[in-house]
């Protein structure tokens, strides 16, 4: 497969897994990867006894780094309670990681309870996670609630909040997450002391320090002052239901980043749809807007998106109308601008597939490149779908078909690399087939006559014995 910049990725994994005995299993695995022409080599596999498992998965890369990670988990029950309990050290060229991690789940005074540790030593930091979860499921109501605290020590020092719940209420539902975290960094300082009572000494050839018992130093670790906490928080909120034959789903969500109680980053958003249940025809309306603005370089940018889909559905068929509005901004001033409205017409054709067909205009501009150049583009396009099964075949096909023409001399580069003039095409589908396994291929591809200006590929086989 290969990326828009060019990017070319190829490679595959394979195992093959042996169970003689429901309680034992074995299986080894392989695999290659070549991304960019950098080549890896993966190796290593898993043995399952009871509840009872050994792991070990190497990756070795052909410039000489290396990676290795070797863990033991157990799954147990004890009093109710399920365990996942976890040792791993994960080594390589430029890393030596020993991690320690225990889950619990069940009830506690009748409140479905998760409870969660992790004990994390690399390098010179220790870290360790704790961690809580409750929830209870009633109908008509229910909630749930999350809290994580995490610290470190070392080098540099530090915490992490993470509170996160949600409650739900006959047709409506809350979300909202809290995340702060405050790093410290630490310095290494030494403190001379009287002569033979420390275990460090100085070196005036090198001017740096050494071990040495009996020295003239001690080491001493300072935290300096902690940094501004920085903090994410979001909130999300909806409704759905069904009212004198109007269904009916509402959201909206906000998410904010900060740093010193300055917001660098926010992402607002809200949806809508609404749609007749009635027989015969079935007028449906549904919108999305979106604002997005990152400040973190200045002076910042803006994304302004807006999306409607106004239609009728009767039997088969569907027709309707599409509208979308797409700007950003550098700083204040417009960088770029898109409206595009379409009509459409939507059938389906048999079980499982169906045709849609639309024609309609475009508007772009790049007013910070090209300032003063509106370009016009008529669009038609043509998109059939299958999602059907022939015996033990299972396919699905998405091809789609564009046809743009007008102002397609205009120098708007970033507007024509995602609605380029001319033909152009978006290919997707997957194959999967098999009784006792299954190969499953699928796709992805997008371009135009000229070059291919996005394309995936990945193959996926198993087989069971």
């Amino acid at each position: 497969m290969a990326d828009r910049a060019g990017v070319e990725r190829r490679g595959g994994t394979g195992w093959v897994e042996c169970r003689p005995v429901d309680w034992l299993s074995l299986r080894p695995d392989a695999g290659y990867m070549r991304i960019a022409g950098q080549e890896s080599f993966r190796r290593g596999g898993e043995i399952r006894v009871a509840w009872l498992r050994l792991a070990y998965h190497g990756v070795s890369l052909e410039t000489g780094s290396w990676m290795e990670q070797t863990e033991a988990r157990a799954n147990p029950m004890v009093a109710g309670w399920f365990l996942d309990l976890a040792g791993a050290r994960e080594l390589g060229d430029t890393l030596d990681t020993w991690r320690a991690e225990a889950l619990a789940q069940g009830s506690a005074l009748g409140i479905p309870t998760q409870l969660g540790a992790i004990y994390r030593v690399s390098g010179g930091t220790t870290e360790r996670t704790g961690s809580v979860g409750l929830n209870s499921f009633k109908p008509g109501f229910t909630w749930d609630a999350y809290y994580l605290l995490r610290t470190w020590t070392g080098d540099t020092s530090g915490y992490q909040h993470n509170l996160v719940g949600g409650l739900g209420w006959g047709a409506l539902w809350a979300r909202a997450r809290l995340n702060m975290t405050a790093r410290r960094l630490a310095e290494e300082r030494f403190v001379r002391v009287p002569a033979g009572q420390g275990d460090w000494a100085y070196d005036t050839s090198t001017g740096s320090f050494y071990p040495y018992p009996h020295g003239d130093y001690i080491r001493q670790t300072v935290y300096l002052e902690v940094s501004a906490p920085a903090t994410e928080r979001s909130l999300e909120l909806g409704t759905s239901g069904t009212l004198a034959g109007i269904a009916s789903s509402v959201s909206t969500s906000g998410l904010q980043k900060l740093s010193g109680g300055q917001i660098f980053y926010s992402d607002y958003s809200a949806n809508a749809y609404f749609s007749s249940t009635g027989r015969g025809v079935r007028p449906f309306l549904s919108g999305y807007i979106s604002r997005l603005s990152d400040t973190q370089s200045p002076p910042g940018r803006t994304w302004l998106t807006g999306t409607s889909t106004l239609g009728a559905r009767y039997r088969v068929n569907e027709l309707g109308l599409d509208a979308l509005y797409d700007q950003s901004l550098w700083g204040t001033q417009e960088d770029r601008e898109v409206i595009r409205v379409v009509g459409y017409f939507r059938r389906i054709l048999l079980m499982g597939a169906e045709l849609r067909t639309w024609f309609g205009r475009l508007r772009a501009e790049e007013q910070m490149n090209h300032p003063g150049v509106v370009a016009y583009l008529y669009e038609a396009g043509a998109g059939p779908s299958l999602d059907a099964r022939f015996g033990e075949v299972f396919l699905g096909l998405e091809p789609e078909v564009y046809y743009r023409w007008g102002d397609s001399d205009a120098p708007l580069d970033q507007v024509f690399a995602v609605y380029p003039p001319g033909l152009s095409y978006i290919l997707s589908g997957s194959v999967k087939l098999g009784r006792t396994g299954s190969v499953t291929l699928s796709g992805f591809l997008r371009g135009t006559t000229e070059r291919v200006l996005d394309q995936r590929l990945s193959v996926s086989v198993s087989f069971v014995f």
